[in-house]
Order: C-alpha cells, then sequence, then structure tokens
C-alpha cells in the first residue's frame, strides 16, 4: 500500500522540545495542533483521520500491521519523533507503564468518578476483619455492595494495602 500522507502539513504542525527527556538520546517533537488526552491528531485525508505518533511511524517506516500499536519510550503522548516510538501489543504497552513504575493516571481518589478514598478502602478492609459483612458496610459508607465486593476480591483499589 503507498502511503499518501502530505508531510510537509504534518510536519508544520509539530515543535522540537528544548530539553531531552531522562533515558531519551534525542528531544521529543511535540505536536503542536489538536489533542486528544494529550495525543496528537491529524487528518490525514477527507476521510482518515488518526493519531499524529501513528502517522509518524507510518511516514518513517511504513503501514502499522494489525493488531500493533505504536507506543512511546519517551512517555510524551505529543511526540512525533519517529526515534521515540516502537511497535507494540496492548500488552506491550501495559507491561512498559508498570515497567517505568507508571500505574495509570486517575488510579484511585485521583479519579475523578471515584465514590471513596484509599482511607475509605482501608476502613472497608478493617470493617471486614472485625466481621462486618459487605453489606453493612456498604450501607455505612453509602455506596453499593458490589463496589464493596470489588474492593474485598481486589479487582478495584488494587493499589491500596489491606
Amino acid at each position: 500500500m503507498t502511503l499518501n500522507i502530505d508531510q510537509e502539513r504534518f510536519f508544520a504542525k509539530t515543535k522540537r522540545a528544548t530539553e531531552v527527556r531522562p533515558g531519551m538520546e534525542t528531544p521529543c517533537l511535540e505536536w503542536q495542533a489538536f489533542r486528544n488526552k494529550g495525543y496528537g491528531v491529524f487528518r490525514v485525508s477527507s476521510s482518515r483521520v488518526d493519531l499524529a505518533h501513528r502517522v509518524a511511524w507510518e511516514i518513517a517506516h511504513g503501514c502499522v500491521p494489525g493488531g500493533m500499536g505504536v507506543l512511546h519510550r519517551c512517555d510524551n503522548p505529543a511526540c512525533v519523533n519517529a526515534d521515540h516510538l516502537f511497535l507494540g501489543t496492548q500488552i506491550d504497552n501495559v507491561a512498559d507503564m508498570l515497567a517505568k513504575g507508571r500505574r495509570g493516571i486517575f488510579v484511585g481518589s485521583a479519579n475523578g468518578r471515584a465514590k471513596l478514598t484509599e482511607l475509605d478502602v482501608r476502613r472497608v478492609w478493617n470493617l471486614h476483619r472485625s466481621g462486618w459483612t459487605g453489606k453493612r458496610i456498604a450501607s455505612e459508607l453509602g455506596v453499593g455492595q458490589s463496589r464493596i465486593s470489588g474492593i474485598l476480591t481486589r479487582k478495584n483499589w488494587a493499589h491500596v494495602n489491606a
């Protein structure tokens, strides 16, 4: 497949960072146009819009194989420097995140939709250890029983030490 990407228009929307990120040898090339959740967005054609870092990969290396993502070594979602990008699966992406000590941006009470805090979760564990049922704990904290069950089975709030 021949790639038909207007590279001049693409690179006109970038700016080289002034500093090199830790672990990198070159500075990021940061997307200056529209971003969605930090990731650059580029209209490739009238019928195709794609993430800018994926387009940068295509310009440098060709099509992204099916089932693969384009991941950032620099951990900068706005970066489109092809030297900072690599192919990987979603599993590779999560492994990379964990290896670098990142647990996600919106974990625990940092998530704006969280109904409980880390202190509440510790209280859930303490009440459960003292014999309270999940139903009683839920009623005490004003949340649903399924939320308490998620905590007690470690499906939710697993980052909080019990």
